[in-house]
Order: structure tokens, then C-alpha cells, then sequence
């Protein structure tokens, strides 16, 4: 999060302005307040300046000093980004980094006695688009006072006011009253329009057959222009009641504080529940495993070594350790694996090391997360979310190998989105390997195209990870056929953006289980649930 907000900084500089106030009437005596505070002359709002404001002259504040200061907001919004906001080029700093630096023995104008300082940096104001920027003005949200006092006659005080006083009543809202301004504020605080009204919320209209839908992007669309929850400090004045409780809970402001946690609370002490209908009777035969255990690994990156005790080969190397037979021949791994956490990552299965710099060779098959950063913007469709609510993680898993050419491949592949302009943009291109050689060169690639295990800590899903040499890979680049998706924004073939093409399964005819084009790696996952439930059994 940046460190500090525009308003904060606005605070900072005219806080060490007045401390430094005495400088201007040591440079001109005409440099009070009062010279420097707004009023409404000629039917605009202006600094006074000669004449001051006068008594009779009604003073203009402003709430906000960003608002007070307009003139100045290319002056802050330079200093934000460049000093506080997230990413900075200049690093990150602190308010306590803003200094004035005070000289009065030299200058012709009252706009340079104070020199503006972020850090060890000093703020040119004559440059650039900082040009004809005046911050000194910015002490007109101030009002001068008169250290004077009237002595009072206690005798004659005594005479005229009734200083006896009894009982003070506090005043207070009857009970029907509260309950009158709680509507009327819960009419002016729920946002003007509905999640259903903004395509956020398909509802079931009333069908007992259906059920209410959330679409995941109107869902956050949503929420950037309607929640309180999560919003910049400068707009929360224009914002709202918190639709999700998933949103209000990341804002530690607005933890239950939402109009879902209404609902619920409503939902399960106020209103009658709805009668259960009767559960259809499950006549599939429940699965008996046919092992007697499974051997468990608690951690990753723990290891099984599979060995041939009588040689060195175990059916992966031949004759020609320098030029192993699964470079020509392929291979196929599979396995079962449940993960215990969120948040680890490692290898599950390797075979040399492809991604080390001395002598790389071999293939690793291995999984990773990605955690979501609250406020980096919009992410690829149906990632971050569970069939419930939001997911703060997202695993993944991919296969590496280093083929025979020395090139790195791995088994990341295209999909139908292009989302640019953010802090963080996300390129559904599948990415050129032909001339990957470093691990270094795999950073380009979205961690987002690779193949993704749903967070479910009590499921067990099966991986086949292959890797077939005869596949045309640098060939498959650009193509375009009929049933590949529509590219995001015109600028590739289609075929660049489509998964189901380099998972090797449409060639120019349509779909086929083999192609002979896409990735020379590929990583398929099932669930035990779903591979149960296609075989006819219970879940």
C-alpha cells in the first residue's frame, strides 16, 4: 500500500509552512493571514493578497487541503508518485522525509524564501510540468486569532445573568425516532444501484429450479465503483455500503460491515428458513480402494529415490548417457498428490536438474502459488475464487524439460485474455520458447497460463505430465485456424490465445485428440471426485 495519500501530503507541507511562518513577515510585513487567505471577490473565489480580507469579507475554507489547493494538485500528484505510491522510482519514504529548507537573505520574491525537500531530493517547482507551481501560498485553510481578553465585571455580571443552574437534560432521540433516521441513513448509504442492474449478480427470478449467480468480473467491477471497502481515502466520500463480506473483511474499517453480513444475520435469527425438500436418493455404488495404503510425503521438496540396483539405468538413460532415450522417445509421469497448505511450493518429481546454470539437463515436474495482492487491479477470469467465496492463493503446476537442443520447454499454454494497463498486466499469449536457454528467460511467461490445481485441502487429484519431442512447437506459433477462440484484441492469430490448441488437440480440420502442434510439454490434472463421479461412483 503507498505510504502516504495525497491529502497527507497536502497536510505535511502547509504544517511546515505555518511552523516556518515568521519568515515571511521577517521578508515583507505585508505577509500576515490574511493575505493569504481566500474570499469571494468579483463573483469568484481568490486570494486576498492587497488589500487583505477584511472582517466583513466572508472567509472560504475547504475540508480537504487537496481541494483547497486545486492550483498545486500536479505539485502533490509528482511527489505521490514518484516518493509514496507503491513502486515509486524513488523509493519509499515516510512524511517525516518532507523538509523546508528557510533563506531569507538572498531572494527577490516571498516564493523563494522556502526551498521544498522529499528525502535528499529538492522539488524543483520551475520545471517541466511543475512550472508556475506555488505551494508557498498554500496557508489560506488557516484563521488568525487576537491573544485579547475583556475583563468582566463579576458585581454587575452577578446583577444580570442567572447564574443558578439546576439540571442540564442531554438531548436525545426517542427510540421510534432512531428508528426513523437508521432508514433514512440506509437509503443514502446502500449503493444507487444493484448487483443485478450492473450485470454483477444473474439472479433466478423467483425460480424455485434455479439459483442466484455471481459473475466474477461485473463482481469487481462492482466493488471498485460502489464499496467503501478498500478505497482510496479521497473517495470515500462518494462510495458506499459493502455489497461482499469477502471485500469488507480485507478493510480492517469495515470487517462485517457489508450488506451480505446484513442479509445473513437477517437470514438466520428474523426470518422462517425454507423447508427442506427431500434429499434424492444416491443409488451409485460407493468406491473401496483396491490398495492397502498409499506412502506419504508430509512436506514438499522430501524425496522418494527410485533406483535399478543392478545398473545405473532405470529405463529413462540407454546406452548413451549423453544422449538419453527419452530426448527421442518422450515420456509420461503420473502420479496422485494432495497438497496440506496454501502456500508451499516445490518439486514432485525430477529427473536431473534443467533449470540449474552448470550443466543443465534432465526435466522436474514441480508446483508454485500466487497469492492475491489486494488493490494490483483485475486478474484473469475465474482465478481467486472457489464455488463459496474469494481465495486468497492460486496453485499451479508445470513441467520442465531441457530438450536436446539445450532449449528450455515447459508446459504453459495460450489463453483468451489480454488485461494491460495496470500495476500488474496479464498476457494471455502463449509465449515463443525456441530460444529460451536460462532460467532467467521463463519470467516473461504469466504464472497464469500454467496448468491450475483448485485450492482443496481434502482432495486428491491426479497429474499425467508429458513430454513428446515430435510435437511441432516453434511451428505452431501464429497459426489460426477456425476453431480456435477469438483473439482478446486482434493483435495475434487466434491459435496464440487458445489452450485447448497447444494442449495439441486442433489442427486445421477442428478438434482431434492429436494434433501433432502446441506444446512439446503438457500437464492435464483430475480430481478423485470428478474421475469417481465419470466412472459411476460416489463422490
Amino acid at each position: 500500500m503507498p505510504s502516504a495519500t495525497r491529502e497527507q501530503i497536502a497536510d505535511k507541507i502547509t504544517e511546515l509552512l505555518i511552523e516556518h511562518f515568521t519568515a515571511y513577515g521577517t521578508y515583507d510585513s505585508n505577509l500576515t493571514l490574511p493575505y493569504f487567505q481566500k474570499v469571494v471577490r468579483d463573483g469568484r473565489v481568490q486570494v486576498a493578497t492587497i488589500p487583505h480580507r477584511t472582517d466583513d469579507e466572508r472567509l472560504v475554507l475547504y475540508r480537504s487541503d487537496v481541494k483547497g489547493n486545486e492550483e498545486d494538485i500536479e505539485l502533490l500528484n509528482y511527489i505521490y508518485n514518484n516518493y509514496f505510491a507503491d513502486g515509486a522510482p524513488g523509493g519509499t519514504h515516510t512524511l517525516s522525509d518532507i523538509q523546508l529548507y528557510i533563506d531569507t537573505s538572498t531572494v527577490s520574491d516571498y516564493n523563494d524564501i522556502t526551498t521544498l525537500i522529499v528525502g535528499t531530493d529538492i522539488i524543483d517547482v520551475n520545471n517541466g510540468s511543475l512550472t508556475e507551481t506555488f505551494y508557498q501560498d498554500n496557508l489560506g485553510q488557516f484563521v488568525d486569532f487576537f491573544e485579547t481578553h475583556s475583563n468582566i465585571d463579576t458585581v454587575k455580571a452577578a446583577q444580570i445573568l442567572d447564574t443558578n443552574i439546576y439540571e442540564l437534560y442531554p438531548s436525545e432521540l426517542t427510540k421510534q425516532q432512531r428508528i426513523n433516521r437508521f432508514f433514512q441513513e440506509y437509503e443514502k448509504l446502500k449503493p444507487p444501484s444493484t448487483p443485478v442492474d450492473e450485470g454483477a449478480l444473474i439472479s433466478d427470478g423467483g425460480n424455485p429450479d434455479l439459483t442466484d449467480t455471481y459473475v466474477d468480473d461485473a463482481s469487481d467491477v462492482f466493488h471498485w465503483n460502489y464499496d467503501i471497502a478498500g478505497a482510496p481515502i479521497d473517495d470515500e466520500e462518494e462510495k458506499f455500503i459493502t455489497w461482499r463480506q469477502w471485500w469488507a473483511n480485507q478493510d480492517p474499517d469495515n470487517v462485517n460491515k457489508s450488506l451480505e453480513y446484513i442479509y445473513e444475520d437477517l437470514q438466520s435469527y428474523y426470518f422462517a428458513q425454507e423447508p427442506v425438500e427431500p434429499d434424492i436418493i444416491d443409488e451409485r455404488p460407493k468406491y473401496r480402494s483396491r490398495s492397502s495404503g498409499y506412502l506419504k510425503v508430509r512436506t514438499l521438496n522430501q524425496a522418494i529415490v527410485v533406483r535399478n540396483e543392478e545398473s545405473s539405468d532405470i529405463g529413462l538413460i540407454g546406452p548413451d548417457e549423453e544422449n538419453p532415450i527419452w530426448r527421442d522417445t518422450g515420456f509420461t509421469i503420473t502420479m496422485w498428490v494432495r497438497f496440506l497448505d496454501k502456500v508451499n511450493g516445490g518439486t514432485l518429481f525430477n529427473f536431473g536438474n534443467p533449470l540449474r546454470n552448470n550443466d543443465p539437463k534432465g526435466f522436474m515436474l514441480e508446483t508454485f502459488v500466487e497469492e492475491f495482492e489486494f488493490g494490483s487491479g483485475e486478474y484473469p477470469p475465474g482465478f481467486f475464487t472457489t464455488s463459496a467465496e474469494k481465495e486468497d492463493v492460486e496453485r499451479f503446476v508445470r513441467l520442465v524439460v531441457r530438450d536436446s537442443d539445450g532449449i528450455i520447454r515447459d508446459s504453459h499454454v495460450g489463453n483468451p485474455w489480454n488485461i494491460t494497463g495496470q500495476a500488474i498486466n496479464h498476457d494471455g499469449t502463449r509465449t515463443d520458447m525456441s530460444t529460451f536457454e536460462n532460467q532467467s528467460d521463463l519470467s516473461v511467461i504469466s504464472p497464469f497460463n500454467y496448468t491450475r490445481i483448485p485450492i482443496d485441502l481434502r482432495e486428491w487429484y491426479f497429474i499425467v505430465a508429458t513430454y513428446d519431442p515430435n510435437i511441432d512447437e516453434d511451428g505452431s506459433d501464429g497459426q489460426g485456424h477456425g476453431e480456435c477462440v477469438d483473439d482478446p484484441d486482434g493483435s495475434t492469430p487466434a491459435c496464440d490465445h487458445d489452450p485447448d490448441f497447444w494442449r495439441g488437440n486442433i489442427d486445421e480440420l477442428g478438434y482431434t485428440p492429436h494434433s501433432g502442434f502446441g506444446a512439446k510439454c503438457k500437464v492435464e490434472i483430475i480430481s478423485r471426485t470428478d474421475l469417481l463421479r465419470a466412472r459411476g461412483f460416489k463422490e
